[in-house]
């Protein structure tokens, strides 16, 4: 059916708008959890490409630093996973809601 003429195009002038739920805080959680994620991924690399760029050696020592480097890119990778299912659940919700 067309609208009628001079009618107002989002309905009368005094009504109230429909409330339109936004997806977008649930895409920047779900896009900075994965590149967190994937920082994760680095960070846990990282120290191994050192050691071979440093000639290998004492890997005793290399163990130790390994395991600071391992316990920084779990904590990455714990909040990026939370902040990437949080991301989701909040598209899902806007998604339901319309």
């Amino acid at each position: 059916m067309p609208p009628q003429p001079g009618a107002h195009p989002w309905g009368a002038p005094g009504a109230p708008r429909k409330k339109r739920h936004l997806i977008a805080p649930g895409v920047t959680l779900l896009v900075l959890g994965l590149l967190g994620i994937a920082a994760a991924v680095l960070i846990f690399i990282m120290p191994f490409g050192l050691f071979l760029l440093g000639g290998g050696g004492n890997t005793e020592a290399f163990d130790d630093i390994a395991a600071n480097f391992r316990l920084a890119a779990s904590l990455v990778a714990g909040v990026s996973v939370l902040m990437a299912g949080g991301g989701i659940a909040l598209i899902v919700v806007a998604g339901r809601r319309g």
